[in-house]
């Protein structure tokens, strides 16, 4: 977009005088300032040389000085420019690039120069050039002649550059209201310009910054932006105007490729390249703008500017791995980044999204604390350490397979979910690679318990209690687990189940006497004899009918000892059983003597197995044993 800095009044020319013009050319002469018009060199094509070229700037300075000299310009050359200029270095016969030669003519304060280059071909002469200004930069007024010699090419080309100059004051009328602000006077004074001059590449170029600031259609901004670029294919604000209403107009192919046409005109132009990425990017063309972004960090690295717009471009391509080098190198340098709290939202997810996970966290993390009151980053960390709850422990263990700490994790997160298979083997994983792990097989026992294998479970406790863990940790363990199967017994009234809840008693009296230990191991030895002297007498193998019988009478003994060690924890209970500890020992005498053994003694310890036989005793009643 053109827009002034201030309104354009060069300089006036050393030794230049105003003398009085007819009309409006006069009225003009007195609003502004006279220009000086400086006239390069020319270039030189087919069949012509640095004599051509010479001779062709001179006949249209000549002629140029005819039509426009005195008031109107006053048109120089780079022998006016040393007279201007004393220490001016500049050589007379050289073709200089137009950045050069911008430097002459604003040292030799002039604002308008013609640049061109002269040709050979069939007997004919053709200049080709154009009118710039220096204040316009963007836009050029594109001037061809032809003529048998070069005076009489230089002849058209002068007049037609006279003829374009008509659009000058318009331009610059143009210039100095959209400078105030005034978007719709500065459309009336450039399209007075257009009727002076139609093909005005100049005023037609104020004509669609103006329209675009007043908000014309994008219809209408871009039929004016094509008729400027019909003149002048390469100028800026007609090429920014046509992209920008393509834009509005939804037509992205077209937008993309005038935005690629803009930043052409300039390749060097860093700021130009910028405007133009931006311009992609605003548009819904970002991916075309990546490349050139890219490249234009590639080769100008220091420029934050540039380095702002990497990032911009390829988070919204989502190439992550690209956004996160930018955004990291933006976290380091630039501290208007760092000052917003949506950069660090943003460059969290493109984190994440490159499969950065912990690193986005960490940055999450920071920026919770940085910005305390900023509900979207506490939400998104939130999201984020819930969402990774499921993938966090099975990369840590792709990672650190043998990790004893990382399978303990895992297992305690399968069992919250449920996946006691999965916990039962990733405690077995953790004990593998740490045998000393804290209740580490005391977790594999819960996992055994839990998955309905008692007997696993308690093979895990005793060897827990063989690696030296906390005797009180196994006894509570033991005596929890064996009331849980004593309570399920008392469901099923199986000899078997009941067995299962006595061997777990045995081994918390075992390892840690208690009044409670010794209490439940006889009500559940006490099951067991019931059961056992029930099945023994059904039993039609008399050998598993005297397993049984024995099984029962020891079972009797058991449950005396603990009961009535155990009776302080629960006396009435106690003195309950006891009775019927009372009347099963003599049928349990009677039947281990019909075994022809002699009749059992009372023993202290039960062994808690023997063959099932369905027979109960007569008069036998069930028993269940309360915690």
């Amino acid at each position: 977009m053109f827009l002034p800095r201030k309104r354009f009044r060069a300089p006036v020319v050393a030794g230049a005088l105003f003398v009085s013009l007819p009309g409006a050319l006069a009225a003009q002469a007195r609003e502004f300032t006279k220009q000086g018009l400086y006239v390069a060199t020319f270039d030189w094509d087919a069949g012509a040389n640095l004599k051509a070229g010479r001779e062709a700037a001179d006949e249209l300075r000549d002629r140029l000085e005819k039509l426009i000299g005195g008031r109107e310009a006053e048109v120089v050359g780079i022998a006016d420019a040393r007279k201007r200029i004393p220490d001016l270095t500049f050589a007379l016969d050289t073709v200089y690039p137009v950045q050069v030669i911008e430097t002459i003519v604003r040292q030799a304060r002039a604002d308008e120069f013609v640049v061109g280059r002269v040709a050979r071909r069939g007997g004919a002469v053709t200049l080709a050039g154009e009118l710039r200004l220096l204040r316009d930069r963007g836009t050029r007024q594109p001037i061809v002649a032809t003529g048998p010699r070069v005076e009489a090419a230089a002849d058209q080309f002068a007049k037609t550059v006279a003829s374009a100059r008509a659009q000058l004051v318009h331009q610059r009328r143009c210039a100095n209201a959209l400078f105030e602000g005034k978007a719709e006077q500065a459309v009336q004074a450039a399209r007075a310009g257009v009727q002076a001059y139609g093909r005005g590449a100049f005023v037609r170029a104020c004509l669609v910054s103006a329209l675009r600031i007043a908000g014309a259609p994008a219809g209408d901004l871009l039929e004016e932006s094509r008729q400027l670029l019909a003149i002048d294919s390469t100028s800026r604000q007609g090429l920014e105007s046509a992209a920008r209403a393509l834009d509005v107009l939804k037509r992205r192919d077209e937008a993309a490729a005038m935005w690629v046409r803009f930043m052409a005109t300039d390749t060097a132009s860093v700021e130009l390249i910028a405007q133009g990425v931006r311009g992609l990017v605003e548009g819904g063309n970002a991916k075309r703008g990546e490349a050139l972004i890219l490249e234009a960090v590639e080769k100008h690295p220091d420029v934050m500017d540039l380095q702002r717009l990497r990032w911009a471009v390829t988070f919204e391509t989502r190439n992550w791995p690209a956004a996160v080098t930018a955004g990291e190198l933006l976290l380091e340098k630039d501290t208007a980044a760092t000052a917003d709290s949506t950069f660090y939202l943003r460059l969290a997810t493109a984190q994440r999204s490159a499969g950065k996970t912990l690193r986005s966290m960490e940055l999450l993390s920071r920026a919770v604390a940085r910005f305390p009151k900023d509900a979207r980053l506490y939400a998104q960390y939130a999201e984020l350490v819930r969402s990774e709850s499921d993938s966090v422990l099975p990369r840590g263990l792709a990672l650190f397979p043998k990790s004893a700490e990382l399978n303990t994790l895992a297992a305690r997160e399968a069992r919250a979910k449920g996946r006691l298979a999965d916990a039962a083997e990733a405690t077995r994983r953790a004990i593998e690679a740490d045998s000393a792990l804290p209740q580490g097989l005391l977790s594999l026992a819960q996992a055994e318990f839990d998955l309905g294998r008692p007997d696993s479970a308690l093979a895990a406790v005793g060897r827990a209690l063989s690696r030296g863990e906390d005797s009180t940790l196994v006894a509570q363990f033991a005596l929890a687990k064996g009331n849980a199967l004593l309570r399920a017994a008392g469901q099923t009234k199986a000899r078997g189940d009941y067995a299962r809840a006595l061997r777990f008693f045995e081994l918390a009296d075992t390892t840690r006497s208690s009044p409670q230990a010794k209490f439940l191991r006889g009500t559940a030895a006490l099951q067991v004899a019931s059961a056992a002297l029930r099945e023994a007498p059904l039993e039609k193998d008399k050998a598993l009918s005297c397993a049984l019988a024995r099984e029962g009478a020891a079972s009797v003994a058991v449950a005396r000892s603990g009961l009535t060690a155990g009776q302080e924890l629960a006396p009435d209970a106690a003195k309950q059983y006891l009775e019927y500890v009372g009347q099963l020992e003599p049928f349990a005498q009677r039947l281990v003597g019909g075994c022809g053994d002699a009749p059992a003694a009372p023993a202290e310890t039960g062994t808690g197995t023997g063959a099932s036989s369905p027979a109960p005793a007569a008069g036998a009643t069930g028993v269940t044993g309360r915690p």
